[in-house]
């Protein structure tokens, strides 16, 4: 209630790092995980999950206040709508519509999660919810701390190194299967973001287990 600053979701993760790095130098196999900050949902625990060598997420309000205020909103609702649907409809359209309450961020971080295997276009959901591209990409900035391709991109590469450990599937289809297409674009991004080549990171996997 009292914070005078906000961390961004990246900021948060280096944060965890460092604390990580500690811990790991201290030989003594700690349990590492994170807590408050950024993180509020399962999308930004899995952030931590992919960016940190978290174990876990402990959760206050996301466990406890939220969830129970959602069922609440929901419940009074459905109490309401008796006898007045139409009327309290459309309050209840207006509502959804409504700029200030709305999380674009969230909203953002959502459909990637869902369609991250498909084009995405900042500008086609800046669209969607009526808002100028250019605010969006600054809240979405300021929120998570990187930009927007740059948070697609990581999370599609987490995708492909989680199916690589987990299949034998080519990696042409598996850059397929993350919304890469394009090989060679796929290979470059990997390497950008994980400083190996796909093919060197399935083999330190083969290595591993055998």
């Amino acid at each position: 209630m009292g914070t005078k600053k906000v961390l961004s979701l990246e900021k948060g993760a280096e944060i965890a790092r460092q604390i990580f790095a500690v811990c790991d130098a201290s030989e003594r196999n700690p349990i590492k995980l994170v807590y408050g900050g950024p993180v509020h949902t399962p999308i930004d625990v899995q952030y931590m999950y992919d960016n940190t060598s978290a174990m876990g997420y402990v959760g206050g309000s996301s466990f406890e206040r939220i969830p129970t205020e959602e069922a609440i909103v929901e419940a009074t609702y459905r109490f309401k709508i008796t006898g007045q649907l139409e009327q309290d409809q459309q309050l209840m359209d207006k509502l959804s519509r409504s700029e200030e309450p709305y999380d674009y961020v969230f909203f953002v971080k959502e459909h990637i999660a869902q369609n991250y295997m498909n084009n995405i276009s900042l500008t086609d959901l800046a669209d969607q919810i009526h808002v100028s591209r250019t605010h969006l990409s600054a809240l979405f900035n300021k929120e998570v701390g990187c930009t927007f391709p740059e948070y697609i991109a990581k999370y599609r590469i987490h995708k492909a190194q989680d199916v690589m450990k987990h299949t034998k599937l080519s990696l042409t289809r598996i850059a397929e299967l993350v919304g890469y297409p394009d090989y060679v674009h796929f290979s470059k991004t990997f390497k950008k973001y994980t400083g190996l080549t796909p093919q060197n990171f399935r083999k330190q996997i083969e290595d591993k287990y055998t």
